[in-house]
């Protein structure tokens, strides 16, 4: 056997062996605000009624959840989005303050570095129009935006927001999240 062949079949059994060991590790594209992507939809509301969150089923695929902070003392709202039962998308949402805004985003930069950056202009429902700016970070199995969204028009009884969701590539291909 020449050494060309016998250099082909080793690098051929390393990647089978890197192949099976990352299917098998379980991995998920994110584990963020004590959740992990994938995590069956009864477990997640089980272990968040378990530390003491208040959970709501929202129709089959959405869960929300209140969560005391414990170093805050305020109530935090998680948006938790399914696709065939697992956990595909994390979204925590919060008041808007300008230096929230600054700190989020330049978290967000240091560790994920340059963003994409996406507008849109948003009717929710009648006289209630927004306006959405989001900074979005690729990675290969998951997403992470910052969403920041105002009202506008002057019957708005909207107030400005914050939205950090992680969403999982991997999980959920055939149905897009759509609620920010």
């Amino acid at each position: 056997m020449s050494l060309n062949v016998r250099v082909r079949k080793t690098v051929s059994r390393m990647i089978g062996l890197a192949i099976f060991m990352v299917a098998s590790s379980g991995s998920q594209a994110f584990k963020t605000l004590g959740l992990k992507s994938g995590a069956l939809k009864s477990d997640v509301a089980t272990d968040a009624s378990s530390r003491g969150d208040v959970v709501k089923s929202e129709g089959d695929n959405v869960i929300v959840l209140n969560r005391l902070d414990s170093e805050s003392g305020r109530w935090v709202t998680y948006v938790l989005e399914f696709c065939d039962d697992r956990l595909f998308v994390v979204r925590k949402v919060g008041a808007f303050t300008e230096g929230g805004f600054v700190d989020a985003l330049y978290e967000k930069v240091k560790q994920y570095g340059q963003p994409l950056l996406d507008t849109q202009d948003e009717r929710a429902f009648a006289d209630n129009d927004t306006r959405v700016v989001e900074f979005q970070w690729e990675a290969p199995l998951d997403s992470v935006s910052l969403i920041f969204s105002t009202p506008t028009g002057k019957g708005n009884k909207l107030v400005p927001g914050v939205a950090e969701k992680h969403r999982d590539v991997t999980v959920c291909t055939s149905q897009s999240d759509h609620a920010r």
